[in-house]
């Protein structure tokens, strides 16, 4: 029994030096192979345009890949993201993958002509916009408080988050007098004919 316990502890033995040593040599063999490979720092590819860092990046023996493309503040065909990440230290030869920029949504501008105004940030924040300038003019035709016009105009493509600029009437002109009726209508004179009738 005691012999059968003594060669148990003599082969458990022998095998762990065994696993050793191969560990030991895998790592020394492996780091031969590493340092028999070139290696390269990964440069910042963000911001740039894609097919300018693609070419920067065969200078470097890197090659690029477009795995998606996303709406953002970038304009379209740039890098937004990439992996391996700047600054990393990789093997050459490797393909480093860009996230590229479709450029900045954009939607329709819808018509609010007509609009009451208190109505409309509302309406703005559905279409992922903002109230801008607000300027007042009278009209004739548009209700006070309610929008006589826009910039941009309705239907045109706008930049979501951008601001909307807004006239807004404030009803007919008082002054206006095409629009009063029952006028007395002065005759018209000459300025000599004014002071001689009442002044002399």
């Amino acid at each position: 029994m005691l012999k059968h316990i003594t060669a148990f502890i003599v082969a458990s033995i022998i095998f762990i030096i065994f696993i050793t040593i191969a560990v030991i040599f895998s790592n020394y063999l492996m780091g031969k192979i590493v340092a028999g490979r070139d290696t390269v720092k990964v440069p910042k590819l963000i911001g740039a345009e894609f097919q300018q860092a693609r070419n920067y990046c065969k200078t470097l023996s890197l090659e690029m890949d477009i795995i998606d493309e996303e709406y953002s503040t970038y304009p379209k065909g740039y890098i937004i993201s990439q992996t391996p990440s700047p600054q990393r230290t990789i093997f050459k030869n490797r393909t480093i993958q860009t996230v590229i920029s479709k450029g900045p949504k954009k939607v329709n501008m819808p018509n609010l002509i007509g609009f009451y105004f208190d109505d409309v940030e509302v309406l703005l924040t559905s279409y992922e916009l903002k109230i801008g300038e607000v300027t007042q003019h009278y009209s004739n035709e548009i209700p006070a408080g309610h929008v006589i016009s826009t910039e941009p105009y309705p239907g045109a493509d706008i930049i979501i988050g951008k601001t909307v600029n807004f006239v807004i009437s404030i009803g007919p002109d008082p002054l206006d007098l095409t629009e009063q009726e029952n006028l007395e209508i002065l005759p018209q004179k000459d300025s000599l004919g004014y002071f001689e009738e009442n002044i002399f």
